[in-house]
């Protein structure tokens, strides 16, 4: 069982725009209200790319607004059964995206409910299903779950799920909050800027050294259109981008989570033990992760391209090319 946790956000995504407004000034462009944040874009993700629904099990929170109404709806179309954690204490959590042609996005948030995500019901939650996998997408947006991350992942871990963490800038306060949680950390995804940020470290490979040693066990920073670098224990895999046409990038990271969690999910089923999976294995997967977060740049939305065909095909095309320029490294 996979349980994908964390924020949820409705996008309202303004994408090929020639540029942000002056003052006072009309441009037009395409505008899209979509789903999104981390737990529901992974979810989606992960049905579109093969997970079998009853293996999924999404957790977030909303306001009872008709926004909330519009995630939650979109959500079980797919026939999901997600645990909504509804909250009268903030409104459900928007994102404003301008998306301006060669640049990268500007993002505008409220978030809402997922201040309010209780610690407790998502503890709850994960001993009733008893997952394999638990993600946490959205870490340092979830203040309420953010004041109890140590407590909640040692108990996710006791209940025997690997732990997966991805994260976004915090809110409110310094990453201070996530650093005592690290230990209980089995994978750890963001980029190189929040690395930067959480381990104090101006080089990134001080910052992976640094990430290590505070207990994070395999740890995935991705660079956008300079491809990822990710430090496992004894070895450093260096791997570089598929080129895409860019039509809209948001949710790009969460689509390469989504195909690590698949391959994940395929290989420890039956036990969450990451640690007897081979160096070129984990090539592979980080090979079809990212492919994944290509595919997802080609349309607009968090979740239209992550499909098995755009997959298939940037594999298909560039997969050879990326696998021989991968560096893998001892530590």
């Amino acid at each position: 069982m996979l349980i994908i946790c964390g924020i949820a956000v409705v996008d309202i995504i303004a994408s090929n725009l020639p540029k942000v407004a002056n003052p006072g000034e009309l441009i037009f462009s395409s505008i899209k209200l979509c789903v999104g944040g981390h737990a529901c874009n992974v979810t989606l993700d992960l049905v579109q790319i093969g997970v079998p629904k009853n293996k999924i099990v999404p957790v977030f929170a909303v306001g009872s607004d008709i926004l909330g109404g519009f995630l939650e709806k979109n959500i079980k179309n797919t026939d999901l059964k997600p645990k909504v954690f509804r909250t009268d204490k903030a409104l459900t959590s928007k994102d404003l995206i301008l998306v301006v042609k060669g640049e990268d996005r500007r993002f505008h948030v409220d978030p809402g409910a997922n201040m309010y995500l209780s610690p407790e019901y998502v503890v709850e939650v994960a001993k009733k299903e008893k997952p394999t996998i638990f993600y946490l997408g959205g870490v340092g947006m979830l203040d309420a779950l953010d004041k109890d991350l140590e407590n909640v992942l040692r108990k996710i871990k006791d209940l025997g799920a690997l732990t997966f963490v991805d994260v976004v800038a915090p809110y409110g306060k310094s990453w201070n909050f996530i650093i005592s949680a690290l230990k209980w950390v089995d994978i750890f995804h963001c980029n190189d800027v929040e690395i930067k940020e959480i381990t104090g470290k101006d080089n990134l490979i001080d910052a992976l050294e640094k990430i290590s040693k505070l207990g994070v066990k395999f740890c995935i920073v991705t660079l956008g259109e300079k491809g990822l670098i990710a430090n496992f224990p004894k070895v450093r895999i260096t791997m570089p981008a598929f080129k895409v046409r860019v039509i809209d990038p948001t949710g790009a990271g969460d689509a390469f989570c989504a195909g690590l969690i698949l391959k994940l999910f395929k290989v420890i089923r039956s036990k969450a033990d990451i640690y007897t999976i081979k160096i070129e294995d984990w090539k592979n997967f980080l090979l079809y992760a990212s492919a994944c977060g290509a595919a997802c740049c080609e349309a607009i939305g968090t979740t239209a391209s992550v499909k098995p065909e755009y997959i298939k095909r940037i594999i298909r095309s560039q997969g050879g090319d990326v696998s021989r320029k991968t560096v893998i490294e001892d530590i």
